[in-house]
């Protein structure tokens, strides 16, 4: 991810607050996500139970850019991404790269792959881009303020103390 203002994370799954809120959403996101592994990738996910890994609100304004074209979710086995911009009116550029169609035409779309498919984002030429990503693993629902690594466990990232 190019320059931290250009594009910026938001972990909406911290404290569950995002899974607690929106559950029936997130099964649902899930339930697409299967569909299109039957219908597209083999039935990858087959057999797994998976959960919420990460809830994050992405926000990217010019300049800002996913770049490196060998990027895949580690650890995850779905991706759901969810457009909340209008492409070409909110913003232009920041092309998802890594399906063989466009795959944002309008707000409310969706695309959901394989995990571990290599997938990048070209630069932000104008406004600001903004995509719900979801992540589902074969891990526990994690709570942690970050994209946590550990599947069990009690995370192993410190959290910031609030300074007084």
């Amino acid at each position: 991810v190019t320059g931290a203002a250009l594009w910026t994370t938001t972990y909406l799954s911290t404290d569950r607050r995002f899974n607690q809120r929106f559950p029936e959403l997130l099964q649902r996101m899930l339930t697409a996500a299967r569909a299109a592994d039957v219908a597209h990738f083999g039935d990858f996910g087959a057999g797994t139970v998976l959960k919420p890994r990460v809830v994050e609100y992405h926000t990217v304004t010019p300049g800002g850019a996913l770049k490196h074209e060998q990027h895949y979710d580690s650890g995850s086995v779905y991706t759901v991404d969810i457009m909340l911009a209008r492409p070409g009116d909110d913003f232009d550029g920041g092309e998802f790269v890594g399906c063989d169609e466009p795959a944002f035409v309008n707000a409310g779309d969706a695309i959901v792959f394989c995990s571990h498919r290599h997938h990048s984002v070209r630069p932000v030429t104008r406004g600001t881009r903004r995509v719900l990503v979801v992540e589902f693993w074969e891990g526990e629902e994690r709570e942690c303020g970050h994209r946590c690594e550990r599947a069990s466990g009690p995370c192993r990232v410190r959290p910031l103390r609030a300074m007084v």
